[in-house]
């Protein structure tokens, strides 16, 4: 039989990937980076801003809703990754990658 030999549990809420790292986790333990309708990329603290999202897992001890920055290692792998510029499907300049890393 193929397929996972393993099975995770799901949290209750709604899960999103990290684009740096990967990994999975709830949506409010990661930091949401919206591309508005006029292109413009800023953090999104509701989780709610209209436009497309993108998702970092967010520093130790701060949560999404807490207003805290992304964790340092993501930033890095998703700028390396160019991550944001995929998922967003449309160029985003380096710029951006050190203004969430200057957040922290």
């Amino acid at each position: 039989m193929g397929g996972r030999s393993e099975v995770t549990e799901r949290p209750d809420g709604p899960v999103r990937r990290c684009v740096g790292c990967g990994r999975e986790r709830e949506k409010g333990a990661l930091l949401r980076v919206v591309r508005g309708k006029d292109g413009t990329v800023g953090i999104d603290v509701t989780g709610k801003a209209p436009g497309r999202g993108a998702y970092l897992c967010a520093a130790a001890g701060s949560g999404a809703n807490a207003g805290g920055g992304a964790d340092v290692g993501c930033v890095r792998a998703a700028a390396k990754k160019n991550s944001l510029s995929r998922s967003f499907r449309s160029h985003v300049d380096r710029d951006i990658y050190e203004k969430l890393s200057e957040i922290l």
